[in-house]
């Protein structure tokens, strides 16, 4: 319901012309409202042409948009705000009035006459007046005054507002009335706003607004070049051959023959098949024949994302007529940028590193996070929207999402499709359920051939690779058995793997293998995310060049790792010994095995260990916990491991490709008349838990009018979590502290200076190589304060406690309170069995698995 103090009231304006939307270097009136239009309208219709045709009709209503998007600077609110000197000269009688009696909001003002003009005050704003209210991040829910409103100025401000509307619908006319998708509004309305910064940046556009309009076109030319926005110029009829120098297999070829157009593709093959050269080729395909342009390449998480950068890199080299990097997008590749140098952060770069431009770069490699956010209520989430509008995206490793952020994985697919963009969606283990939920559509293929490649209205089947046989055995080891099995498979020259659910049961295997075996016997480490970022680096990168392809492969070795290695992870090992998992990990973890066919090896098959004990003798939840192990419990889902253990019982061979799709149904398939009441009981929970992540997803997506519920951060709200984490620093030794300065020798031994009052970027990137994230709850049970000391406030956006590590003894303190943490390079991060609370209570190391939900998996930062 519209609603207004009076209506009618008699306000002196100024005509229109007159009305300036910035202030020069001096902080005087400088260049007008109608101008600004001129140049972001300008700007616009230069990115449309970056675009392919299928967007045409929204490039053009966008332009319209980028026209009167500033209307609402229009108002007495905002001009005496800014130019109250101005409108002293002008209207005397106007600037004696106090700014308190306008509205000072300009994307409010611009909705509202927007609105009055061309919409029906008794339904929902027009696009038009929507992307106005939008293009400063979100739209107000208060009710809308009418636009005569004396809060606006009354009918004389009205006027002026409605005469340069006017003026702008001749020069860009449009479909007024024609209707959109909020998803094509979303996009819009990002357009616009990109257009609106552009167009905003003094570099290009010098405040003062010297300059003829016939200027405007070559200036907004030279920004959108500058900003690294241009089209790239893609060479024309390349082979698979000529782009990755060997020649396409099967499903490689395939794959190019069925994504001719934009649409969805799925791409189910095992591990080591080429999907992701399969999925760059076609994308090289169809953005060659002008159906896209552009490329994001999604992945899980920032370690994979680091590797697959490097081979878009190369593929973006061969295809592209110019030199350009993809960029790499997620919350630490800013450390990357800067460990490459002056190429990286030079300027044509450097305008995309504030997080919302990233992915408008016409090559992008980050994690599946960035993408999300185009679907979720967070500010500015349309201007992700618009820049992976019409491009070729590419999801990998889509497997391993959880109820949750499959939820808003699927609704992200559903609205790149509206936006003509090609899907293209990676995996090794997808269930035909799982499948079908990518298209809103019934799709054709229901068959169970694997590899598959899935359409809206085709699939393609490929040859499977040569059949893998496993051996496989499920064995109730302690972990002084695990150390003994791997520390004898190890002296038999293999090169063993151990994956663990936690970092504390890796943390304890290792223990075990260190006092197993012979001093110096082979070697042995350990890998997995509680460690600083600089520790965690040097350990991916010893091993990858040991169990790498073309690796310098040891006689006989151990890997202890968490889930980090689970996925796009390119290590050999010949032995496998795994927790138990949800079918679709273990897959993915016996996927590390026997990768290079070319590797010489002391075994003569594969073989995998699956840790566990029996479920079929739990007499009730808390033995079953028991018998699955408690913390595993708390990893994934019970019902999920129990239809898993029950199901690879019945195997003691396991052949691969063929056996994917069986094991794959008959674990997420239910048969409750077969069931037992603790089997139903866990189904139940399971259930209860999917329905509540859903609905928690679909909370969380944006609408057209609800407002961000938080900011634009990676992970904000795409992973479900209700155990937060805290990112602390750790250092060996902190001296000269006064408060507000301090110099720090960091856990990796560089020492730097801190102070409150600047900071530089070196030691910024030192710091946050120092960084280790663990649970909020645990740093508050030491009494330490969650705070970032005064000195460090410069350089960390959120809380970052201080570890003070005392290197001879592992011990850490933070903030004067002694800790149950000890930290050792060889261990990272790790905890005793018991610390003193802030209440003097003794707490057993079991609490750290107090009220944590057991079905939520995706709250560990593995």
């Amino acid at each position: 319901m519209l609603c207004n103090k009076r209506e009618n009231v008699e306000i002196p304006a100024i005509h229109f012309s007159k009305c300036c939307a910035k202030t020069d270097k001096n902080n005087n009136p400088g260049m007008t409202v109608e101008q600004h239009l001129l140049i972001v309208s300008e700007v616009c219709s230069i990115l449309g042409r970056q675009r392919p045709k299928s967007l045409y009709r929204l490039i053009l209503f966008a332009i319209y948009a980028a026209a009167l998007h500033d209307i609402g600077k229009i108002s007495p609110g905002f001009q005496l705000k800014y130019f109250r000197e101005m409108i002293a000269e002008l209207v005397p009688e106007l600037a004696s009035i106090s700014i308190n009696h306008f509205c000072t909001d300009h994307s409010h003002t611009g909705a509202c006459a927007l609105w009055a003009q061309q919409g029906d005050p008794f339904s929902d704003p027009p696009v038009v007046a929507q992307i106005a209210a939008m293009h400063h991040g979100s739209i107000r829910k208060d009710p809308l005054p009418t636009d005569i409103g004396e809060i606006f100025g009354g009918s004389h401000w009205s006027l002026q507002r409605c005469l340069l509307i006017e003026k702008m619908e001749k020069q860009f006319s449009s479909q007024r009335l024609e209707s959109f998708s909020p998803t094509e509004r979303d996009c819009m309305a990002g357009m616009v706003t990109i257009s609106d910064w552009i167009g905003s940046d003094e570099e290009f556009f010098p405040p003062d607004g010297r300059f003829n309009n016939e200027s405007i076109r070559k200036i907004a030319e030279s920004a959108i070049k500058n900003c690294g926005l241009e089209a790239p110029v893609i060479k024309q009829s390349m082979s698979f051959r000529d782009i990755f120098d060997f020649m396409p297999f099967d499903i490689q070829e395939q794959m190019g023959a069925i994504a001719t157009v934009p649409g969805v593709y799925i791409l189910e093959a095992p591990m080591g098949m080429g999907k992701t050269e399969a999925a760059l080729y076609a994308a090289y395909q169809l953005m060659a024949s002008g159906c896209n342009t552009g490329l994001f390449f999604g992945l899980p998480t920032r370690l994979t994302s680091d590797r697959i950068h490097e081979r878009v890199q190369c593929f973006i080299e061969k295809i592209c007529t110019d030199a350009i990097i993809p960029k790499l997008a997620h919350g630490t590749a800013w450390l990357r940028e800067f460990k490459k140098g002056a190429e990286e952060m030079a300027p044509g770069n450097s305008w995309f590193s504030p997080r919302k431009r990233a992915l408008l770069h016409p090559f992008v490699v980050g994690t599946i996070d960035q993408a999300l956010m185009a679907v979720l209520r967070v500010k500015h989430h349309f201007v992700r929207t618009f820049a992976l509008a019409g491009k070729v995206v590419i999801l990998d490793e889509v497997h391993s999402y959880d109820g949750y952020t499959g939820t808003l994985l699927d609704e992200l697919v559903h609205r790149l499709s509206e936006l003509h963009c090609s899907v293209i969606i990676l995996s090794a283990t997808l269930t035909a359920e799982r499948r079908a939920a990518f298209f809103k559509r019934a799709i054709l293929s229901s068959t169970s051939a694997y590899p598959l490649i899935t359409g809206e209205s085709n699939y393609r089947t490929s040859k499977p690779p040569e059949t893998k046989i496993y051996s496989v055995s499920i064995q109730d080891l302690t972990g002084t058995g695990v150390a003994e099995l791997a520390i004898s498979r190890a002296r038999k020259k293999d090169c063993v793997l151990c994956i663990a659910n936690t970092v504390s049961q890796a943390q304890d295997w290792y223990d075990k293998v260190l006092t197993e075996m012979h001093s110096c016997e082979f070697e042995v480490g350990l890998l997995h995310s509680k460690f600083p970022g600089f520790r965690r680096a040097k350990i991916e990168e010893y091993w990858l060049n040991i169990l790498g392809k073309n690796g310098k492969r040891p006689q006989g070795c151990i890997l202890i790792a968490t889930q980090v290695v689970e996925q796009s992870v390119d290590i050999d090992v010949d032995f496998l010994i795994t927790e138990l998992a949800p079918t679709d990990m273990l897959l993915q973890r016996m996927g590390r095995q026997w990768r290079h066919a070319q590797t010489k090896r002391a075994c003569t098959y594969p073989e995998t260990v699956i840790v566990s004990g029996d479920p079929g003798n739990a007499s009730d939840l808390e033995s079953l916990y028991e018998i699955l192990g408690v913390s595993n419990c708390k990893v994934y889902a019970p019902w999920v491991l129990c239809q898993t253990r029950f199901i690879w019982e019945k195997y003691h061979e396991i052949r691969l490709p063929d056996d994917i799709r069986t094991l794959l149904e008959d674990t997420y398939t239910w048969h409750p008349e077969s069931a037992s009441t603790l089997m139903k009981d866990l189904r139940e929970a399971f259930e209860t838990m999917s329905s509540a992540l859903k609905r928690k997803a679909q909370g969380m997506l944006s609408g057209v009018t609800l407002m961000p519920t938080s900011d634009d951060l990676e992970g904000c709200a795409t992973r479900y979590s209700d155990l937060p984490t805290t990112q602390v620093l750790l250092v060996k030794n902190i001296s000269d502290n006064t408060e507000k300065s301090a110099s720090l020798e960091l856990a990796n031994c560089e020492k730097v200076a801190v102070n409150t009052f600047q900071h530089d970027f070196h030691t910024m990137v030192e710091l946050h190589r120092n960084l280790i994230s663990i649970a909020t709850y645990l740093v508050a049970k030491t009494g330490a304060a969650l705070r970032t000391p005064k000195y460090l406030e410069k350089y960390f956006y959120e809380q970052t406690p201080v570890l003070e590590w005392d290197e001879p003894g592992g011990e850490i303190s933070i903030d004067g309170h002694e800790t149950d943490f000890h930290y050792s390079h060889q261990k990272g991060l790790f905890r005793t069995k018991a610390f003193p609370s802030s209440d003097n209570n003794c707490v057993s190391y079991s609490s750290e698995w107090e009220e944590i939900d057991v079905f939520d998996k995706s709250r560990f930062d593995w």
